[in-house]
């Protein structure tokens, strides 16, 4: 029997697989619970050959002749110093009806090394299994930044009529920026947005409400800023229009969902550790 080369023995092709991501990781792994809810079936069912990227359109995949979804690249770079090559696809998973996109690395051999969403749409998918999920989704002492996209998760659901009346998500705006006593200008990320007629922002704790309102009073047509967590104290408090400044409840008002209102209670009690100020209570009056 002819004995197989190195090269081939241990080549692997270019599938981002499960069962090839636990070969390089295992069940123990910090990210595993977020991994294992990735998009398996639609990921695994293409081979990414560098040769053949990128493709023209996407490849639908199927089983027993029903749509499971598609894939489709985005982008394809080979790291020379590390030798490794870096996919990035977009997913639409139609089993689901989940859309994102993901960085998928692999070795110059085709092993499988890693795979994660790319850039903020991991943040928005862990707010997404938090309202799903709650606590559970974030880890006992969960980051700022997590906490923050968790709320924002809540009040995307909680304020989704507002998109019906010309919102827009995630929008961005060119703003000036005092740092320093220098006047600058900043790209500012705007949670919804119709056109500069109307801007909402959100913030975790309510002093920070108060502080970004300061900054952003003139910017808009109309502001609001929401936050989560009361304050004790607040220095510096926004000095104008009192309906700027809001509780998150009190913007999404009474018909808000009440399991979206009790995720932002949750949120509120993890968040109190990382307060400077104090937490209180929240009260009908504010």
């Amino acid at each position: 029997m002819v004995e197989q080369s190195e090269e081939i023995k241990h080549f692997r092709p270019f599938v981002a697989s499960y069962s090839k991501w636990l070969q390089t990781h295992s069940r123990s792994h910090k990210e595993y619970e977020d991994r294992k809810r990735y998009p398996w079936h639609v990921l695994g069912s293409v081979t990414l050959l560098p040769g053949d990227l990128p493709w023209e359109g996407k490849q639908v995949v199927s089983a027993h002749s029903t749509p499971l979804g598609t894939i489709t690249v985005i982008a394809h770079e080979f790291r020379t110093a590390r030798k490794r090559h870096q996919i990035d696809v977009r997913i639409d998973d139609r089993v689901n009806n989940l859309q994102a996109n993901y960085r998928i690395v692999f070795a110059e051999d085709g092993t499988l090394v890693t795979i994660h969403v790319l850039g903020s749409d991991v943040l928005r998918s862990l707010g997404q299994r938090f309202i799903e999920s709650g606590v559970d989704a974030l880890g006992p002492t969960p980051p700022r930044k997590v906490l923050l996209a968790a709320l924002r998760s809540c009040c995307s659901a909680a304020l989704r009529s507002w998109r019906d009346q010309g919102y827009i998500g995630d929008a961005s705006f060119e703003v000036p920026w005092t740092r320093c006593d220098t006047l600058r200008t900043k790209r500012l990320r705007v949670d919804l947005a119709k056109g500069r007629q109307h801007w909402l922002l959100i913030r975790l704790f309510e002093y920070e409400a108060h502080a970004l309102a300061r900054r952003c009073v003139n910017t808009a047509d109309s502001l609001t800023v929401a936050y989560a967590v009361p304050n004790v104290w607040v220095p510096h408090p926004f000095a104008g229009d009192e309906r700027v400044v809001q509780r998150i409840e009190e913007v999404a008002g009474p018909d808000a969902d009440p399991q979206i209102l009790a995720r932002i209670a949750e949120l509120r009690h993890l968040s109190a550790p990382l307060s400077k100020y104090g937490v209180r209570e929240p009260t009908h009056d504010g």
